[in-house]
């Protein structure tokens, strides 16, 4: 399906390629050939999106690396994040914690 995004955008966290606030939404652009499966948005200014294959996305203001790209830049567009090798994301348990926190603790399974 699609996403839509509004609202506060200070830090590109809606993922929409600037940091434009919204009052009406806006659809999202979504990496090709993929659909998003749960979409969650952590204390309102960072976004991680888990895709129906599992992979993960996120967006976002990226203090202390929290999004999980390997540095501490933060995005306006959704961009993957690399999981252990053979992992997936079949849910986020806590859409409450901080980012670096729930994708921590997601349930992973084992590739086949």
């Amino acid at each position: 399906g699609s996403v839509y995004a509004c609202g506060w955008n200070n830090d590109g966290q809606l993922g929409l390629g600037d940091t434009w606030d919204r009052s009406k939404l806006k659809q999202v652009e979504l990496p090709e050939g993929k659909q998003v499966y749960d979409v969650h948005c952590c204390y309102g200014n960072r976004t991680i999106a888990v895709m129906t294959d599992g992979s993960v996305y996120a967006c976002g203001w990226n203090d202390a690396g929290r999004l999980g790209l390997g540095d501490t830049r933060s995005r306006s567009k959704l961009e993957q994040v690399e999981l252990p090798e053979g992992k997936q994301v079949l849910c986020n348990l806590n859409e409450w914690n901080t980012s670096v926190h729930a994708l921590c603790t997601a349930k992973v399974k084992e590739s086949v």
